[in-house]
Formats: structure tokens, sequence, C-alpha cells
């Protein structure tokens, strides 16, 4: 794949290998990437009423870029499943030059270079009307990590002395628990344990702007508990409640949550409790939810180049979703998904990053090997920080695709016509930007055309 990019600054490319064989219970498949893309970065809100489909000044200047290169190898079989590879990811940042050079500053380029492992195992047994499944996890991930500058004198975008260098590991082993018990002949009980433990080490090989070498141990208790009903007339009930733990990761862990040396020794595991309850039938389902969580691990801002971390309690959640496919005839078929979120922090603040409103409507047509559709996608404003938000959008698109069949094979055209009235829009928002360049645009109308020949 290669693209220009519908702003400057912003062309990309990628080279996906994928190769997969099956003898008897047993697969084995291997991916490639190789990856490199332009970044145009966020725009503020001003820059985006002006321009919407503009690049900020920094990314051409520091000619702002990422490449990754992965490949992995995987196996899968009856009662397991194991994989291992490698990752190398190279990163320009536009980090002004007077940042970088504060003595504690990792640098504007990163470079990465990983190694990862894992292997899952379990065993299934049933006895009466009863299924459990017992499973042991074990994961790896090795980095080396480097730092450099973003310039050489006084030319920018360019790899230049040396910042970061250090060694980060993280081990993780998971026991867990699956259990589906029917009570009767309407009620089945699911059950589920998970316990984690995780060790993340660094060692830092780079001394000049302090040792960020450290240790730090996790240990996680995830149960959850399910029940479902069937009712007369093809009615479902369910409710699931349960608790969960995020722990931090390597980057969050980096630097103290006062920006000094050290691996974050007060930063704690995220944990959330939820509980839903639903409803569904004949392609209706309708759902309510609301969760809580403690140490919620939040951006606490950046000293120096060094991001920071830290744990938030009292973030709420609540919210419910309608969801609804039909098909009106043999020919005519309509989706709908409404969702609403109210999502606070403590202080009441709306929760950066998730949108309150969603809809998402469909309407599609089909006869004769032709499939026509028209959808609906909009959202509510989604907010970046306390005081800054992208505008609520509502997008319109259209696919038509024909499948068939000659003496190769199985073919299929598909055309697509998305963003149809082109409309502005942003389509994310950079969480905690400081820069206050938080706004990432939608692409305009785009036009797609694809054919695809089967060979027997």
């Amino acid at each position: 794949m290669q693209q220009d990019g519908w702003r400057p600054q912003a062309a990309a490319d990628r080279n996906l290998l994928d190769l997969r064989l099956d003898h008897r219970d047993v697969r084995l498949s291997f991916n490639a990437l190789q990856q490199s893309a332009r970044d145009p970065q966020g725009l503020s809100r001003a820059q985006w009423d002006q321009a919407p489909l503009s690049t900020s000044v920094q990314a051409l200047s520091f000619n702002t870029r990422k490449k990754t290169d992965q490949w992995q190898l995987g196996a899968s079989w009856s009662v397991g499943n194991a994989w291992f590879g490698q990752r190398e990811v190279r990163q320009w940042q536009s980090i002004p030059v007077n940042l970088q050079a504060v003595e504690s500053h990792p640098g504007g380029v990163i470079d990465l270079a990983r190694n990862f492992a894992g292997l899952d195992v379990r065993t299934r047994s049933t006895i009466g009307s009863s299924t459990a499944v017992f499973g042991l996890a074990v994961e790896g991930q090795w980095d080396q990590r480097k730092g450099f500058e973003n310039f050489i004198g006084s030319q920018l975008g360019l790899t230049g002395a040396l910042r970061r260098d250090e060694s980060n590991q993280a081990l993780g082993l998971d026991f867990y628990a699956q259990l589906r018990q029917p009570l009767n002949v309407s009620t089945t009980l699911h059950a589920g344990l998970r316990v984690s433990r995780l060790q993340m080490r660094n060692q830092d090989q780079f001394l000049g702007n302090g040792d960020d070498s450290g240790l730090r141990h996790f240990s996680t208790l995830s149960p959850i508990l399910g029940l479902t009903h069937r009712l007369s007339g093809g009615w479902h009930l369910y409710a699931n409640a349960g608790s969960a733990h995020e722990t931090p990761t390597l980057n969050e862990l980096a630097y103290g949550s006062d920006g000094s040396s050290g691996l974050n020794s007060t930063l704690q595991a995220q944990h959330s409790g939820q509980l839903e309850i639903g409803v569904r039938c004949n392609g209706l389902e309708l759902s309510a939810l609301t969760a809580r969580s403690r140490n919620e691990i939040i951006a606490l801002g950046s000293v120096g180049g060094r991001a920071r971390f830290g744990n938030a309690d009292g973030i709420r959640r609540a919210g419910a979703e309608l969801s609804w496919q039909q098909n009106i005839n043999a020919a005519w078929d309509l989706q709908l998904a409404l969702t609403a979120l109210h999502a606070r922090l403590s202080d009441g603040s709306v929760l950066p990053g998730a949108p309150q409103q969603q809809v998402l409507a469909a309407l599609g047509w089909q006869a004769a090997g032709w499939r026509a559709q028209v959808k609906l996608q909009a959202q509510s404003e989604l907010w970046a920080d306390a005081s800054n938000a992208a505008p609520g959008f509502g997008l319109m698109s259209f696919a038509l695709q024909h499948e068939g069949r000659n003496t190769s094979g199985p073919w299929h055209l598909r055309l697509a016509l998305d963003n149809l009235f082109d409309r502005r829009h942003a389509a994310s928002v950079i969480v905690a930007e400081r820069n206050g360049r938080f706004l990432e645009p939608g692409a305009p109308r785009r036009l797609q055309l694809g054919f695809s020949q089967g060979f027997r």
C-alpha cells in the first residue's frame, strides 16, 4: 500500500506478508510488516478552523516520521498457542532544540528494538453439565531503547547525538479458570478468574542524565461472574459483574511521578469494577453498564521531556447501548446502533477521549449478486482535556459491490464513497497534548475501487 495522504507530510507506505500452514489440528502462521509514515501531527482549534487539511510548521521543519519493521511466527493447536517475534521502531519527533538540550532530556528520536515471546496452554474438562477450562499463560518482552537528538548542528530532522540507552524487560505469568454451569433449563452461570504476576525491570546504560534503573512487581486478581436466562419468545436476559486490573506499561513507569530519575516507584495498577445488564432477541439488544475505577493511570505532564504518570480515584462511567438488525424483506435490511456514555473525572469534568453519544445507522439492499448500502455515522464532541474539544460530526457513506464467478474462479467488485458530502471533521484527538495541537483532521471525500479474482 502506498498513499500520498490528504495533508502535507502525510504520505505512508506499508508492505505485508502473511503465510499460513494447516496440518491436522496444528496451524503455523508467519507475518511480516514493513511500514513507514510521515507524521502531519495535530492542529490547534484555530488552525483547524482556518485550514483543516493543513500541517503544523513543526512537522515540516523536523520532518516528523516513523518507521516500523516487525515479524512474528506463531503456532496453535488444540490445547494452546505459542508465538515469538521481533519489532523495530524509529520515530522522529518535533521537540524544540532548546528542550532537547536540557541535560535530562532523552532526545527527539526514539529507537526501539523489541523481542517478544509467549505461550498459552489450557485444558478443558466436562463433568455432567458443567464445563471448565484451566489455563496458564507466560509472556515476555525484552527491549533495547535508545534516544537521539533530532538535529545535527543547525539542520533539523536528522539523527544526532545519543541521549538515552537502556534495556527494558517485562515478564508476565497468568493462571486463569473459566466455568460454565447450567442451573436449570433456562439459566446458565458463567464464572471466570485470572491471577496475574508481572515483573518490570529497567537497566539504564546512559547515566549522563541520571540513573533510570529500577524494578517493579505487580500482582492482580480479576474475577467475573455472569448469568444468562432464556425467556419465551426468543428473549434472553443477561447480567455480568466483575473487576479488572491494568498494570502500567514500561513507558508509564520510565520516570518518577515528579520527573526525577529512576523507575516510577509510586505508580500503582489500575483497578475497575463494572456491572452490565441487558436483554436481546432476534437482532435487538439493549444493555446498560456502570463502572468505577480506582488508581486510574493518567498523564500528569512532562518535565524536561520526561513524561510523567500518576494515579487518580473517583472516575465513573455509566452508559447504555441499543443495537438492532432487521431484515425488512428479502432485499432490504436495516442496522441501527445508539450509544450513550456518561464518563466523568473526580472533579466532574468529562473524561477525555470518550465521545458521550454515538449513532450508527445503515440501510442495505441486495439482489442477484449485487449489494448496496448507505450508512450514517455520527458522534458528539470529543474532549482532549478540560478546556479543548473536537466538535461533533455526522458522516454519510455509500458502498456498492457485486460478486460473481467465471471459469477461473470467484470474483468481487467493490465501489465505496466515504464522507459522501465532504464534511469537515476531526477523526480523533490527542489527549493532554500540551502544545494545544490536539485535533487530528479526518479524511475528506474518498472514492475507493477494488477488484479481486480467485483462481482454482
